[in-house]
């Protein structure tokens, strides 16, 4: 969203309804994985740090950008542990968020291809630079995959 002029209304709305999907379906998964997360993932910084919270808020105040602060707060409050049993409706819930996540991602790569060929043909201008783009598509591209060989 940041990256676009004004002028780019309708690259600006389809960002930020990436946006709001991509946090909705963090929202999701934070859910899911209260207690069903090793103790060394929430360690690892993989997740949440302490700097993460500050980040986000600084980041929104300067960019603008609505950011979700109560995700952080939640990932803060995860739990550790290996629940054995899973319900028919977390099995379900786990299924959905696995499908919705590829379907996102599927459509965020269709979105930066067609960025990238619109900034390469000077159709469209934007405050990042094609490698960045090309960054952002090879890291899609590989969640993607690991989404796939998951599921």
């Amino acid at each position: 969203m940041a990256c676009f002029p004004a002028k780019n209304a309708d690259h600006i709305r389809r960002a930020d309804w990436f946006r709001k999907q991509f946090e909705a379906l963090l929202r999701e998964t934070v859910f899911l994985a209260n207690s069903r997360v090793s103790e060394s993932v929430l360690q690892s910084g993989e997740v949440v740090t302490m700097y993460t919270a500050n980040a986000e808020r600084r980041t929104s105040f300067l960019s603008g950008i609505p950011i979700d602060f109560r995700i952080t707060a939640r990932e803060h409050m995860l739990r550790s542990g290996c629940e054995l049993y899973f319900s028919r409706e977390t099995l379900r819930r786990v299924r959905r968020l696995n499908q919705t996540a590829l379907r996102l991602v599927k459509g965020l790569i269709s979105f930066k291809e067609q960025l990238l060929r619109e900034v390469n043909s000077c159709r469209l201008f934007t405050f990042n630079y094609p490698l960045l783009i090309e960054h952002i598509l090879r890291e899609a591209n590989h969640y993607l995959r690991l989404l796939q060989s998951d599921c």
